[in-house]
């Protein structure tokens, strides 16, 4: 919580920090995006990027909505580490519709699916032009984070099952 925490006034609209290369969707989703004028600024992230990792939760932190894709480089879905950064940051998750996210948050109320190109066009134009909504959403995924996974409560799980108190 050091670096990813609730930053009030965040200046980017959208964004995705992180690797683009070697994934199938990520380029396809961000270059669409980029080819329709959509506010999303896309950064290459700690490796690809050399971001430290001080500048990554900066960018995170800074996001208005924060996006990620669940994709592996073999093309399985997984939760991404990404998903509980962006909501730890109360930035508002856009997430391609997969079942691994579904198992920790809530699509709707705790953060946002999309399906396809044109959706995530789409959603990321609505949720910018649509503060009120996206503050909601973002609140509810930033306080599913507060909950159950913040560093407090991850702590106070792993200690009890060792069979200790924080």
């Amino acid at each position: 919580e050091k670096l990813y925490y609730n930053k009030k006034d965040k200046r980017i609209a959208a964004s995705f920090i992180g690797s683009v290369q070697g994934y199938k969707d990520r380029p396809l989703y961000t270059n669409y995006a980029l080819e329709n004028h959509v506010n999303l600024l896309v950064l290459g992230g700690q490796r690809e990027g050399k971001l430290t990792s001080e500048e990554y939760a900066g960018y995170v932190r800074d996001s208005q909505i924060g996006v990620n894709f669940p994709e592996s480089p073999s093309g399985l879905d997984q939760c991404k580490g990404r998903v509980i950064e962006i909501i730890s940051c109360g930035s508002m998750l856009l997430e391609r519709k997969n079942e691994a996210t579904r198992k920790i948050l809530i699509p709707g109320e705790d953060y946002i699916e999309f399906e396809g190109l044109k959706d995530f066009v789409e959603k990321i134009d609505f949720y910018q032009n649509n503060p009120e909504e996206r503050s909601r959403i973002a609140k509810n995924g930033y306080k599913k984070y507060c909950d159950n996974y913040s560093s407090l409560k991850f702590w106070t799980k792993v200690l009890a099952r060792c069979g200790h108190e924080l």
